[in-house]
């Protein structure tokens, strides 16, 4: 069974022209073809409508997920900042109690209490880097493993998926429909391709744009620097 693609009339597998408008049957569209859509274009707008509507239901995973990993990632950060913190506030104690006790004395012992309070500090640095935020830092792997666990066996309850679990999240899903439905592309990996390749683009972009305003600021400098040796040199 075959159908017309000029007309759309069924017309028969034997059957050299179409009986109702006379089309070629070179251009006879199968019915096995017509079920599984001929149209790339509209079988992908499809597809990535259906993607989305089933992940975008189950998205609790990819936010806990991301959340952990920020947390893990920021542990060691956050306590580089707290060391400095501390150091900056020990040498302001420093200084505020060596002015106002201004004598041998009473510096020697601003210099004993500061030391023990950097000291200490350090020590608990040690223990919190080694012992504390180690485990900290296992028991989040943990949960974030588990979350991976639940969006892997979501994804792979879908079945044959045309989108790589990495582009999964909603806002990723949605930005490959948006491609596909302006007709930028007409299959799901050419729309992946071409998010890419944006994004490249928009890196590049940023990156020029702060080259350039740098050397704007460097040259402002530089100008700033002679005019001030030229104007040194003329008032002495």
């Amino acid at each position: 069974m075959a159908f017309c693609s000029n007309c759309g009339n069924e017309i028969s597998d034997a059957t050299n022209f179409c009986p109702k408008c006379g089309h070629e049957i070179g251009s006879v569209i199968r019915a096995d073809a017509q079920n599984t859509g001929v149209s790339s274009k509209v079988s992908s707008k499809d597809e990535i409508t259906k993607i989305l509507d089933y992940f975008s239901q189950h998205q609790e995973p990819y936010q806990k997920y991301d959340s952990l990993c920020q947390k893990i990632n920021g542990y060691p950060r956050k306590t580089k900042q707290i060391f400095t913190i501390v150091t900056v506030c020990a040498f302001i104690i420093y200084f505020i109690i060596g002015s106002l006790l201004n004598t041998e004395k009473s510096e020697k012992i601003v210099n004993v209490i500061c030391s023990g309070v950097y000291i200490a500090f350090i020590i608990y640095s040690v223990y919190f880097r080694i012992f504390k935020m180690r485990k900290i830092i296992l028991k989040l792997s943990e949960e974030r493993d588990k979350a991976y666990s639940e969006i892997v066996e979501y994804y792979n309850a879908y079945g044959e998926c045309a989108v790589g679990i990495e582009y999964t999240r909603a806002n990723d899903l949605q930005r490959i429909a948006d491609v596909i439905y302006s007709g930028r592309a007409k299959e799901i990996s050419d729309a992946i391709n071409i998010i890419i390749d944006d994004e490249h683009k928009a890196r590049i972009e940023r990156n020029t744009f702060a080259a350039a305003q740098n050397a704007a600021e460097a040259a402002k400098a530089a100008k700033s620097a002679a005019r001030a040796s030229w104007t040194n040199f003329f008032t002495k």
